[in-house]
């Protein structure tokens, strides 16, 4: 009797231990999987660790695949490049540009350094100019029916690039866009590098959850001492983040090869300046059955919102920006790409729509010859030395600060045609921007760099109004 007791009794006790194992598996299954027991600010950080995830992330495993595919294996790929631009009043003007288009087919073998292109710029439908392009390792050669039959060819490697200015800065473009990749394990480091201290220093009482048409957001809502905070910190991470700099410098390299590097000096004097900023901003991640579909950033007026919508063949990412400032600016990228499903006929698609007030002609900045732009800098350091003095300050030594301030004042009517940059340390650059002409001078107003000076054949006054 008291066997059969006892075996009744391990009975229980193995279904006790069976339901508290099937409890624990869904609890962990719920906490780990939904959101459930996560409060505001947990759930905003798991969807944004997804931002930079390798596995079901925002760059999703289908668009990964397809990318590290292409430096796998070797591919064909055609396509074209069209223009539609739109200024009041300057429709017969741009007829000519926006009929204007590129055309290219090629065939590209990375794994083994080869490249064919036969691009083609088409004027109109009966005006072309074919150009063929070859690259087999080092070698790189172009062939136009127009200048002969035969390919004409240089060797690109190291010496030769050293020898010739032109190939240097040519070559020096291709490795920036080539360094511009970014794999999986540098993300997972941007995360714990800059994404997870942040997350330390932020109050769950700055998270909260939203919906909006028929959505779920999570949003980070910061002060202004909150932005200064989190900018210092991510500035001084990033002051010795020798790799990060490199990479962002190689996309304004990308972007513009005269455009001012970012370097330890300028990062310092960011953080200096940190308590001028004065925005609040907020951050709210949308998703859509636990998986991130939407980043919006506000700053200020200004907002950035970027969106993937995904349905397995195709995928369809959209940036939109508006600027606000002195000149509201609207941005809108859309990057499709279709047939990821079968990994066979990939088609990229790409749209860039930029809008920008437009000024009327007859207030356009009138171009000045190099000789009244040098005029006009000799002007500008003039300027920002008088006020020096008013000010009872030393007038032998300029500052940045002292020029940007004069170029605000606009008390010269070429100012606002003036744009500053620091170079480096006590080396200031100034570009017009209608010419694009750019000075360099010392923090002792004098000029070092200048362009190539050719006599006007006019010479307008420079003076201050």
């Amino acid at each position: 009797m008291k066997q059969h007791k006892s075996k009744k009794l391990q009975i229980v006790i193995v279904i006790i231990l069976l339901l508290i194992l099937i409890f624990m598996g869904i609890f962990s299954y719920l906490y780990f999987f939904t959101d459930i027991f996560k409060n505001d600010k947990e759930r905003f950080f798991k969807y944004a660790s997804q931002i930079v995830s390798t596995k079901n992330g925002f760059i999703g495993d289908s668009l990964q695949e397809y990318l590290n595919k292409q430096n796998e294996t070797a591919y064909e790929n055609s396509g074209s490049v069209k223009f539609n631009i739109s200024i009041p009043n300057k429709e017969t003007e741009l007829e000519q540009t926006n009929n204007f288009n590129i055309s290219y087919e090629g065939k590209y073998d990375k794994p083994s350094n080869k490249e064919e292109n036969n691009i083609s710029l088409n004027y109109s439908d009966d005006v072309q100019f074919p150009l063929s392009y070859r690259k087999v390792g080092d070698l790189v050669a172009i062939q136009t029916k127009y200048i002969g039959k035969n390919y004409v060819g240089i060797n690109i490697n190291e010496q030769n690039i050293s020898q010739n200015a032109d190939i240097s800065e040519l070559k020096q473009k291709y490795d920036n866009i080539q360094n511009l990749k970014i794999t999986g394990e540098e993300l997972t480091n941007l995360y714990n590098n800059y994404i997870s201290p942040i997350k330390n220093q932020l109050s769950d009482d700055k998270f909260s959850k939203i919906e909006e048409n028929g959505t779920t957001g999570y949003k980070l809502s910061l002060t202004s001492d909150d932005v200064k905070n989190i900018s210092k910190t991510i500035l001084e991470k990033l002051e010795t983040d020798e790799e990060l700099i490199k990479k962002i410098n190689n996309y304004l390299a990308m972007v513009n090869s005269r455009t001012t590097k970012i370097s330890k000096s300028i990062i310092e004097k960011q953080i200096n300046n940190i308590d001028s900023l004065n925005e609040e901003a907020e951050i709210v991640l949308y998703e859509t059955k636990g998986q991130l579909t939407n980043i919006n950033i506000k700053i200020g007026e200004s907002t950035i919102t970027v969106s993937k919508t995904d349905n397995n063949s195709e995928v369809t990412y959209n940036l939109i920006g508006q600027i606000k400032g002195e000149q509201e600016k609207n941005i809108n990228i859309s990057v499709k790409f279709a047939g990821l499903d079968t990994m066979q006929n990939i088609n990229e698609t790409y749209e860039i729509k930029l809008e920008t007030p437009y000024v009327a002609e007859e207030n356009e900045t009138q171009k000045l010859s190099i000789d009244e732009e040098r005029e006009c800098v000799e002007t500008l350091v003039a300027d920002a030395k008088s006020e020096r003095l008013l000010n009872g300050q030393d007038a032998n030594t300029i500052t940045d600060t002292d020029i940007e301030n004069r170029l605000n004042a606009r008390t010269n009517e070429n100012y606002a045609n003036m744009q500053l940059e620091m170079e480096e340390a006590n080396r200031f650059s100034i570009t017009f921007i209608n010419t694009n002409h750019q000075f360099i001078i010392d923090n002792t107003g004098k000029i070092i760099e200048e362009p190539t000076r050719r006599r006007g054949k006019y010479r307008r006054n420079c003076n201050n109004i």
